[in-house]
């Protein structure tokens, strides 16, 4: 910003770039806290710890399998993020 000029990037895509970034950006701070929250919720509800990080393991498990099911398809068919 120069005597009161301001050069701005517009349009649809630049728009659309913007808000995956803040997406990505507020995912990222909330799956740091809400794992330990998580995490303390089961060790309240189970009053234990291997009974607090069997359904943690199972929901990473679950994942993982998610995506190498979804690396393998996609290398057959064409996956779009839209």
């Amino acid at each position: 910003k120069s005597d009161g000029f301001e050069i701005l990037i517009g349009g649809p895509a630049s728009l659309q770039k913007q808000i995956e970034e803040i997406v990505e950006e507020d995912f990222a701070s909330a799956s740091l806290l809400n794992l330990p929250v998580t995490f303390a919720i089961l060790i309240l509800a189970f009053g234990a710890l291997l009974a607090a990080s069997v359904p943690l393991a199972l929901g990473f498990a679950a994942i993982i399998t998610a995506n190498g099911i979804m690396a393998v398809v996609s290398q057959s068919y064409a996956l779009s993020m839209e």
